[in-house]
């Protein structure tokens, strides 16, 4: 038996177990206590304060050292059992519409083809998110504020959907990608690409994204309920000179359970946790796609002189902002010139 033929077998058994997960299984809570958030969330010593108590998520107050005042604090979640935690973002993978694991992947392998055939079509590019994404790199590229070759090498931090894998295997490029769900990365393996499994929410066990010359997280940072803390492990594990390209939804209030979010982000939260993390923040952008709601994504490296960004806490900067072509580039922390991109008019299907 072929490694391929133990992946389909072991995905077809996850799909029988998921098949029998009740499809509203995730959050319930009951209260622990009333908390008068003006008076009460600020006296705790640690970054955390939970309001309230519940069976397999706690709701959470959590507070960042670069918050000015106390109407800065974010309400998240934080999951008391990874099982629940799993299937809540499994029951968001297509695995409903497969007969068998076999037919899905034999399907999902055409289906990847012709999805990257279509992507950067002037007449229906599929999936225009991964457009998007890929025209940020590029344009930063062309413009020379960041070097990347041809032949860099590529992870992927929450793959779900291994589109941009068969992407960049078609050009060749080496790909890692990690993820929670064991859905998404028993069908990668299944696939042929390179699937590995970590929880950003338990950042103790090793990450090795040395091999990396660009890390892509898109969407990702939502799903977690510290995710300053997984910003940290991945700038530990990322090279010097790497580039990470991470991209959350803005959203307000309470994070949106039912897409699985542990954490909601403001428009302001990422460039803070980046840059305070010790990444140099390159640019950053609200460019969405039609029909999707409101995003941030942002261009930052790990500076290649360690003994310059190691040490005490950095606070963020107060960045002028540039316009140009959609794409908002400001001074680099903690020194540097303002960048602005000039971008021509292009085809981006390189």
């Amino acid at each position: 038996m072929t490694h391929q033929e133990d992946y389909i077998n072991e995905l077809e058994g996850e799909i029988g177990r998921l098949k029998n997960v009740q499809p509203n299984t995730g959050f319930r809570c009951q209260l622990r206590g009333h908390y008068d958030l003006t008076d009460q969330r600020f006296h705790c010593t640690s970054s955390e304060l939970v309001l309230v108590e519940g069976l397999h998520f706690d709701v959470v107050l959590r507070v960042y050292p670069w918050f000015k005042d106390k109407e800065d604090g974010r309400i998240c979640l934080r999951r008391k059992n990874t099982l629940i935690y799993e299937d809540l973002q499994a029951t968001r993978s297509e695995w409903r519409h497969w007969s068998t694991a076999l037919a899905g992947i034999d399907n999902l392998k055409a289906s990847l083809k012709e999805r990257v055939a279509r992507l950067f079509s002037s007449v229906d590019p599929g999936d225009i998110c991964i457009c998007v994404r890929l025209r940020d790199i590029q344009l930063l590229r062309d413009a020379d504020i960041i070097t990347l070759k041809d032949d860099m090498s590529i992870i992927e931090l929450g793959f779900r959907s291994p589109t941009l894998m068969e992407y960049f295997r078609q050009k060749g490029n080496k790909f890692i990608g990690y993820d929670i769900v064991k859905f998404n990365i028993l069908r990668a393996k299944a696939l042929g690409y390179d699937a590995r499994y970590y929880d950003f929410d338990d950042c103790e066990p090793d990450l090795d994204l040395s091999e990396g010359d660009l890390i892509m997280c898109y969407q990702l940072l939502e799903h977690i309920s510290d995710p300053y803390t997984a910003l940290l492990k991945i700038y530990d594990s990322m090279k010097p000179g790497a580039y990470l390209h991470a991209e959350v939804p803005v959203e307000t209030g309470f994070p949106r359970v039912k897409f699985g979010h542990m954490f909601s982000f403001g428009p302001k939260d990422l460039h803070n946790m980046a840059q305070s993390a010790g990444f140099s923040v390159i640019g950053c952008t609200d460019l969405s796609w039609p029909g999707a709601s409101a995003i941030m994504r942002i261009f930052c490296k790990k500076p290649d002189d360690l003994d310059d960004c190691i040490g005490e806490y950095r606070p963020p900067s107060s960045p002028e902002w540039v316009l140009a072509n959609g794409l908002q580039v400001f001074t680099a922390w903690p020194a540097g010139e303002r960048l602005v991109i000039d971008s021509p008019e292009k085809e981006w299907n390189r």
